[in-house]
């Protein structure tokens, strides 16, 4: 496998493929459903950049305007973090940094081809905190992320405007929305029930109605979804950090 901090793809028919110039930093590279385009970070000009490579070849993000890009971290300047990719290969998003470094300029951004950059909005009773996109529906109409307030909050945005997933600062509530269905219907995460010393649930929070349900528990540590185009898992997050699937949701999505 290549080494790390950098990014590739894997099939049946070809193997393990190198995207040339990628870059593996902080976020997650994405892939459209039919498999060819990858959406993924690399460095322009000594900056990191998100980008899209389909057909041997780069499309170059450019910043999103009144961009400030931060400068500490350890790969150097950066534009912001690529999180999430529709299954229709339209749609990137992540966040931006607008004041460099500084939590209070950290914001939720999408991408489109068509549109360009929308920053999304902010619970305006917690502008400095920070937010970001996760995952979008196929189509990228459906965004699902988190919402720092006094800790992190689990949201989707619809339409432009950012709901919670169940409440703020009551419970109970998503710590992160980490992936939504194809349809924009279920949002898929992990969180709290009772009390903020019970982690561990994974939930599926209903767009179209506001309801939850718990999907499984698991006391000994915290628990969320593993995802590709087309399944989905719940994850366990043990003490040791290890990512391991549980069993298939496709019967339970429906």
């Amino acid at each position: 496998l290549p080494s790390s901090g950098q990014v590739y793809t894997w099939s049946q028919e070809d193997g393990t493929v190198l995207i040339p110039d990628s870059v593996m930093l902080a976020g997650n590279p994405g892939i459209s459903d039919d498999g060819t385009k990858v959406a993924a970070a690399l460095k322009v000009n000594g900056v990191v950049q998100w980008g899209i490579f389909e057909n041997g070849a780069w499309t170059i993000v450019p910043p999103a305007p009144g961009t400030v890009p931060c400068t500490s971290g350890p790969e150097g300047p950066t534009w912001g973090s690529l999180f999430g990719f529709s299954g229709d290969g339209s749609t990137l998003g992540g966040f931006s940094y607008t004041q460099g470094c500084a939590n209070a300029g950290i914001q939720p951004s999408t991408w489109t081809a068509a549109g360009g950059w929308q920053i999304l909005p902010k619970d305006p009773a917690f502008p400095t905190r920070v937010a970001r996109v996760n995952s979008f529906s196929y189509d990228g109409s459906v965004i699902t992320g988190r919402q720092d307030t006094n800790g992190s909050v689990g949201v989707y945005w619809k339409d432009g405007q950012e709901h919670y997933l169940g409440s703020p600062t009551g419970l109970p509530f998503f710590g992160n929305g980490l992936y939504v269905t194809r349809d924009g219907s279920t949002v898929l995460g992990g969180g709290f029930t009772d009390d903020l010393a019970t982690p561990g649930r994974a939930y599926r929070y209903y767009t179209t109605t506001n309801t939850w349900d718990v999907v499984s528990d698991n006391p000994a540590g915290s628990t969320g979804f593993a995802t590709t185009s087309s399944r989905v898992w719940p994850a366990v997050w043990l003490a040791n950090s290890f990512w391991g699937p549980m069993h298939d949701l496709l019967d339970l999505l429906g």
